[in-house]
C-alpha cells in the first residue's frame, strides 16, 4: 500500500482503489481506518496498522480507477517540484504533461486550479515570488549564504536593466584565484 500525502488527508493506494484516511485509534496511533473516497456510493473500508492492511472490513461497489490513481501521484509530484525548484508555473505544468497519458490528464483537477495549487505551495513555502524584471529582483538573506552560513552573493550592482550579480562560494573564488589562465 502507497500513501499519498495531500493537504488535509492521506490517500492510499490499495488494489488500485484510493481510500482516503478518515481517523485513527487514540489507544494506538499506528492503526488507522480507510474508507473509498467515493464513500457516499461506496462501502469499501480498510483498516491498516504499521503500514500493512489487517483488515479488508467492506468490499468496494465499483472497479479500480487506474487514471484516479495517476491523476493523485502526479498532483503530489507537482507540488513537490513546486516546493523544491524555482521553475515558473508555466514550465511545471508543460513537464507534467509531457510524461501523462491522456487517461491521467482527464482525471487532473482544471489547468487554473493547478496553477493556483503551485502558487499556495510556493506560498507555502515562504518562498520569493518570481520577479517580472531586475528592478523587482530582492534576493532574501537566505538566498545570499550557504548552509554553512558563508557568503555566496559576492556581488550585487543594484537595481536596473544592466544588473549584475556574481555568485560564488569562498573555496571557488580561492580557487579561481590560483588559477593561471
Amino acid at each position: 500500500m502507497t500513501v499519498i500525502r495531500n493537504i488535509g488527508y492521506n490517500f492510499a493506494v490499495f488494489d488500485m482503489y484510493t481510500p482516503r484516511t478518515v481517523s485513527f485509534s487514540f489507544a494506538n496511533p499506528s492503526y488507522y481506518f480507510w474508507v473509498c473516497e467515493r464513500k457516499r456510493d461506496c462501502r469499501g473500508r480498510i483498516h491498516v496498522k504499521d503500514g500493512e492492511v489487517i483488515a479488508n472490513i467492506t468490499d468496494h461497489s465499483h472497479g479500480p480507477d487506474l487514471s484516479r490513481v495517476n491523476a493523485l501521484k502526479t498532483v503530489k509530484a507537482i507540488r513537490d517540484r513546486a516546493a523544491s525548484t524555482q521553475e515558473s508555473t508555466q514550465q511545471i505544468l508543460g513537464r507534467m504533461k509531457e510524461s501523462i497519458s491522456e487517461g491521467t490528464a482527464a482525471a487532473l483537477p482544471s489547468q487554473p486550479s493547478l496553477k493556483r495549487m503551485i502558487q499556495r505551495q510556493r506560498n507555502r513555502n515562504d518562498r520569493p515570488p518570481l520577479p517580472v524584471n531586475l528592478y523587482e529582483l530582492e534576493i532574501p538573506d537566505d538566498f545570499q549564504k550557504l548552509a554553512d552560513k558563508s557568503q555566496f552573493l559576492q556581488f550585487d550592482s543594484g537595481p536596473g536593466p544592466d544588473r549584475f550579480l556574481t555568485f560564488a562560494s569562498g573555496d571557488a573564488l580561492q580557487l579561481l584565484s590560483n588559477s593561471k589562465d
